[in-house]
């Protein structure tokens, strides 16, 4: 075969693989044309609205608790600390005693603790 012979059949194969002819499927192609609309959608995936929560109870008397906490102040009546939680205060216990010692106010400050958690108890 001569070059020019071999250039004329590449150039021939060349050609006719433009025809559109598909080897696959035996069609030209044309019908490829018909089928050249938009693309057929999917339902999108919505994820289900998320729960509301539920309001916060409202909260209940707490129970008071009172500690050992010694002021600078040089007066010992007032040595303790009660709290529920929420609220703070320092009660100023034994009155009548002029001297107080810390076990003293320890057993005051665990009466006081009752008193205030009488109240609650139903």
């Amino acid at each position: 075969m001569t070059a020019s012979a071999l250039i004329a059949a590449v150039a021939s194969l060349a050609v006719a693989g433009c025809t559109g002819y598909d080897r696959y499927s035996g069609t030209d192609g044309s019908d490829w044309l018909d089928d050249n609309g938009p693309p057929d959608t999917e339902a999108v995936y919505e994820a289900p609205p998320a729960p509301v929560p539920a309001p916060a109870p409202e909260p209940g008397p707490s129970y008071w608790t009172c500690f050992y906490d010694p002021t600078m102040n040089d007066d010992w009546h007032d040595d303790v600390v009660c709290s529920n939680g929420i609220e703070q205060h320092r009660p100023y216990l034994r009155t009548w005693d002029s001297f107080i010692t810390e076990d003293e106010m320890w057993a005051s400050a665990l009466e006081y603790e009752n008193e205030l958690n009488a109240s609650l108890s139903p």
